[in-house]
């Protein structure tokens, strides 16, 4: 059983922020500068003493700099309690299923599920799986009907092998009736493992893809998201005893849930 856990990548906490850097370089520099004024006025000329403006000037640009690198320490304990709590909140995401923007997620044990949406009809789609290192290992006819598909990858090759766990990219083509290319957008559905921040933003760690929260679009129990292939699996059978589906599209079909 995979470990769920929240995570927190940023920089903030792992390092020393760069207020408190520029706090203790402000703090060495003021050392510097007390010990020249010290200096400077043990071996002033009494009868030509320091003009005493320019150091006042220094003192004041120092506090105000202190005052301001205090400001930005300020604001960066803000942030970070911010991201925190953001994390906390995207905590509840931990075990549930989610759909989300996206054309890549990692195939385990021969599945991956992936949508397209098509705005219109086409002539012809061409759904491809692509793997990490650039190449199309899988490409076929798609549905062609305007709304949004399914497309359950069962981790094959075009030749019928079954390909290594990994993260796999689906490239949707489609065609209009004149060969105009026709907009697709696709996603993605998986099961939350993990969430955290990276670069300020919560992401939710999906199959072992970093998926960022503004992204999702839909959410469910894993209960539910297994109830929903049970009732398609009973429908299939229904079809199948009323003669409208062929043996051969329902043990596919069982096939594809078992995997």
């Amino acid at each position: 059983m995979a470990t769920s856990s929240v995570t927190n990548t940023t920089t903030t906490t792992a390092t020393t922020s760069k207020a408190t850097i520029a706090n203790n370089k402000l703090a060495d520099d003021f050392d510097q500068f007390l010990t020249l004024l010290t200096t400077q006025l043990k071996n002033q000329d009494p009868t030509n003493p320091l003009d005493t403006n320019e150091f006042t000037n220094q003192l004041v640009l120092f506090t105000q700099t202190e005052q301001l690198v205090q400001s930005n320490s300020n604001l960066e304990s803000l942030i970070s309690l911010s991201e925190g709590q953001q994390v906390a909140n995207a905590a509840s995401y931990i075990g549930k299923v989610v759909d989300a923007n996206g054309d890549t997620i990692q195939m385990t044990d021969g599945s991956a599920s992936y949508h397209y949406r098509l705005p219109e009809n086409a002539e012809k789609v061409t759904v491809n799986i692509i793997d990490e290192s650039g190449k199309v290992v899988r490409s076929e006819a798609g549905e062609t009907t305007a709304g949004v598909h399914n497309y359950e990858w069962d981790g094959k090759d075009s030749e019928g092998k079954l390909l290594e766990d990994g993260q796999y990219r689906m490239s949707v083509t489609a065609l209009d009736a004149t060969g105009k290319t026709i907009a697709v957008t696709t996603s993605i559905t998986g099961t939350v493992d993990s969430v955290g921040i990276t670069n300020g933003n919560v992401v939710l760690n999906v199959n072992g893809v970093e998926i960022p929260l503004s992204e999702v679009t839909g959410i469910r129990d894993a209960s539910a998201a297994t109830s929903e292939a049970d009732a398609t699996l009973k429908a299939l059978q229904q079809l199948y005893n009323s003669g409208l589906i062929d043996q051969s599209t329902l043990l596919a079909a069982q096939e594809a849930a078992a995997a």
